[in-house]
């Protein structure tokens, strides 16, 4: 089993990659006007769970729940 590396299928033209370990700039994305709420809490809960499981690998923006 491999693991780090990613393969787009053919209708991710325009997809991006981003660096776990690159703090400013996934917290430039999270703060993105563009996000609808549903997809702003994918990104979130994403952020969350690669934070407890990423070790050494990612610098994460803190994320809580506000509930």
């Amino acid at each position: 089993m491999r693991f780090g590396r990613i393969e787009a299928n053919g209708e991710s033209g325009a997809l991006r990659r981003y660096s776990s370990l690159d703090r400013d700039v996934l917290d430039t994305l999270a703060h993105s006007p563009g996000w609808s709420n549903e997809g702003l809490f994918a990104l979130l809960q994403g952020f969350r769970r690669l934070a407890n499981i990423g070790g050494a690998r990612v610098d994460l923006p803190d994320v809580e729940l506000g509930l």
